[in-house]
């Protein structure tokens, strides 16, 4: 399995990204089910995302952010840390918003996979479970996983062409969901 491992302790939360691939959303769909039910983690996540709305590594980590600080000041939307993450990665407070722009659907065969809980030990061990039992996980890909800044200009309405002023711009969404 080619794999490379990136994890960073945030001092608040630990996390991991990767990209996994299925024949149809329902494997795909099934597959975060099996995870879900057969890997343990309390205090964390567990994600698939639809690849062409992540700018970058700043942007997640931003999100993930906001997703922790929310639970522990208890200012979260949603019940889930999975789907307050879709949440805020979208910057909507609306979760079926959310749900369409990331979540799973028919268009995509192609997922970035995010995995995140602020006890290390947990991090550690539903990181340990997703490559015991998924052989098609590539671990730290770069990001934009495509080619496709034109995309995620007009996405977060930034004027530049560069990654970093479209991370700020997507950075920016994240954090209007506190003010909404």
């Amino acid at each position: 399995m080619g794999q490379r491992s990136c994890e960073r302790d945030m001092g608040e939360f630990y996390f991991s990204f990767f990209v996994i691939t299925f024949d149809d959303a329902q494997r795909a769909l099934d597959w975060l089910k099996e995870i879900s039910n057969k890997c343990p983690y309390h205090d964390g996540l567990i994600q698939l995302l639809n690849p062409r709305y992540v700018a970058s590594e700043k942007h997640l980590e931003a999100a993930l952010y906001h997703v922790f600080l929310a639970f522990k000041e208890h200012r979260n939307i949603t019940r889930s840390k999975s789907t307050e993450f879709l949440v805020r990665m979208a910057g909507s407070s609306q979760i079926k918003e959310a749900f369409a722009m990331l979540g799973i659907n028919e268009k995509e065969k192609t997922y970035l996979g995010v995995i995140s809980s602020n006890i290390a030990s947990e991090f550690h061990e539903l990181k340990r479970c997703i490559e015991e039992k998924t052989d098609n996980v590539l671990w730290k890909p770069n990001l934009p996983l495509y080619n496709n800044i034109n995309e995620l200009m007009l996405i977060y309405s930034c004027r530049k062409t560069n990654i970093e002023e479209i991370t700020k711009k997507a950075i920016e969404k994240i954090a209007y969901v506190e003010v909404l």
